[in-house]
């Protein structure tokens, strides 16, 4: 990425405690309805513990005007699919983004698949226009196990530099809870990686994994299911905002 006074100084704002905490609340699209997925809830959530980041869509920024969101930023994801198929496609535009509230805009690709040479297209003109109105881009990377078989763990590398070719302002991927693979990963790129939560864990499992993560250089942790998919919600967050923090 280029100098770009409007991304970073949203970059800054999202990274103003060194390392971050989001809270991704954009599941339905693929997922359908979800127990404890209520934007109106999360908003009020991540208001109270002041979370860093929040990830939806931009048709879903209407239930969160009544959160003051006042040190949160708020996250769009552009791509998606639904609960077939593999690659995702565009959805919504970075101009309609911004117009929703986004300081930060997302996309997906998933390195492997069919249509990875497209979703690579989509993420890197997202890039340019985000880049145009001053605005992030975080890009989702997901190595398909078939480009594991081919390439072996250092699939997750190659992931991570096609992903700031791309014109990522920050990474996120899911990793294995591995010294080596995590500590490659964020040598390989210039630009903040962070992890996914993915499916729901046991907290120790879980806080063990992102502490480690941040110990050998991470910049932090998104997190879905394993917040509001939970009834322990705010005991969850507490402790995974001590992993990050301290």
């Amino acid at each position: 990425m280029g100098y770009n006074i409007g991304v970073q100084i949203r970059m800054n704002k999202l990274f103003s405690r060194r390392n971050v905490f989001i809270v991704a609340a954009d599941h339905r699209t693929t997922m359908g309805p979800q127990v404890g997925l209520d934007i109106r809830n999360i908003g009020q959530l991540v208001d109270k513990y002041s979370i860093d980041g929040i990830v939806i869509r931009p048709g879903m920024a209407k239930e969160l005007i009544t959160s003051s969101l006042k040190n949160t930023c708020v996250m769009m994801y552009l791509t998606g699919k639904l609960d077939r198929g593999i690659d995702h496609v565009m959805f919504n535009t970075v101009e309609y983004a911004v117009s929703c509230g986004a300081d930060v805009v997302c996309s997906e690709f998933k390195f492997g698949s069919e249509g990875d040479l497209k979703n690579t297209y989509d993420c890197s003109r997202i890039s340019e226009i985000a880049h145009q109105h001053g605005i992030p881009h975080l890009i989702t990377t997901y190595v398909q196990s078939n480009q594991l078989k081919r390439m072996g763990d250092k699939a997750y590398t190659h992931a991570c530099v096609i992903a700031e070719e791309l014109g990522a302002d920050i990474i996120k991927i899911g990793l294995p809870d591995n010294k080596n693979i995590m500590k490659e990963c964020i040598k390989a790129v210039d630009i903040p990686i962070v992890i996914a939560g993915g499916t729901q864990e046991e907290l120790e499992v879980l806080s063990n994994k992102v502490k480690k993560f941040i110990n050998y250089g991470g910049a932090g942790v998104v997190m879905g299911r394993n917040i509001w998919g939970v009834p322990n919600s705010e005991i969850v967050i507490r402790k995974i905002k001590d992993c990050i923090y301290k």
